[in-house]
């Protein structure tokens, strides 16, 4: 054999590293892209679990202990909220003379700012949180309301409001308070 050389084939498995090192840039913007690509999904599905669960927190919230609840025609819906023509007090008095009513209590609710001193509100409507206000039920024993300190509201200038808004509002029993009602304030 005179000077003779031979060749060796690289494995298929060192071919493919041989150009993944040559393609360096390429392989680490593909990196950081599947990582951007993770970390935006992640955000977003624990965006969607906090909205959920803030609207789940809502329904609970305003739902009375009452067995049976008598609500007007859909007057407006969207994929946010649902409003509703109001019931005539007469509608009361009916179902009051049904056999086995014990009680029948009005229940009114609508968008209510509380404002902080600067004039912001407390907690401003948003996916997750809706600021309610609702009027004081007539009858307690269907009521999911619970008044922890103060009594209940007896003048049109009085109001109660729950725990946590009382306290990032800085407010307590027998402050005044400064509010917004309605969508338009």
């Amino acid at each position: 054999m005179r000077g003779g050389s031979f060749a060796v084939r690289p494995t298929g498995s060192a071919v493919v590293l041989r150009a993944l090192l040559r393609q360096h840039r390429r392989l680490f913007l593909a990196g950081v892209s599947i990582a951007l690509g993770v970390g935006y999904l992640a955000g977003t599905l624990g965006l969607l679990d906090r909205i959920g669960a803030g609207l789940d927190q809502l329904a609970s919230a305003t739902a009375d202990a009452a067995d049976v609840v008598i609500e007007g025609d859909v007057a407006y819906e969207s994929s946010l909220e649902q409003v509703r023509r109001l019931v005539p007090a007469e509608v009361a008095t009916t179902a009051l003379e049904v056999e086995g009513v014990e009680s029948a209590s009005h229940r009114l609710e609508d968008v209510a700012l509380i404002l902080d001193p600067e004039g912001k509100p407390v907690a401003a409507p948003g996916l997750s949180e809706q600021p309610l206000g609702v009027n004081w039920p007539e009858d307690t024993e269907v009521s999911n309301l619970d008044l922890v300190a103060g009594h209940e509201p007896a003048r049109s200038d009085e109001v109660v409001i729950d725990a946590h808004s009382a306290e990032r509002a800085g407010v307590g029993v027998g402050d005044k308070v400064r509010r917004r009602q309605g969508e338009g304030g």
